[in-house]
């Protein structure tokens, strides 16, 4: 909800949204450096909140900004285990390829791709159900 993202906005002290995602992609710097999958989860739940919001727009900023390795190694086998990571970052995904003019050629770039198709077969029914939400999404931007 909006309530969410001004208190995750007044949290880190930013006025904008791309300030505060900025500042939550240091923290999951700092935090994948360490290893610390609670806090991972937490910022990546923070991520997806605020790409969640009315007045979230995508911006190749975002997108450049590093954050899309950061959900492809989410996406990759050694974190499979957490399964709220996984769904969080299909989450995200799908708010970014949402959005108008964003230049998605790190779907191709990456493994991105590779790994989504990979959810596909999870018994984790919340991680399919999103998967097949973000593969409809795909199949209409690219058809």
């Amino acid at each position: 909800s909006n309530m969410d993202v001004d208190q995750i906005l007044k949290d880190f002290s930013a006025p904008t949204i791309l300030e505060a995602l900025e500042k939550l992609l240091k923290l999951l710097m700092e935090a994948d450096c360490s290893g610390n999958e609670f806090q991972i989860i937490k910022i990546i739940t923070s991520i997806r909140k605020i790409s969640s919001c009315k007045n979230f727009s995508p911006s190749n900023d975002f997108v450049k900004s590093g954050i899309v390795d950061y959900l492809n190694l989410y996406l990759s086998p050694p974190y499979r285990h957490i399964s709220v990571l996984q769904v969080e970052t299909i989450w995200i995904l799908s708010n970014i390829t949402s959005g108008q003019n964003i230049d998605l050629s790190f779907l191709f770039t990456t493994n991105i791709g590779k790994n989504i198709i990979e959810l596909l077969r999870s018994e984790n029914q919340e991680i399919s159900f999103n998967v097949y939400l973000l593969e409809i999404i795909f199949y209409l931007l690219f058809i």
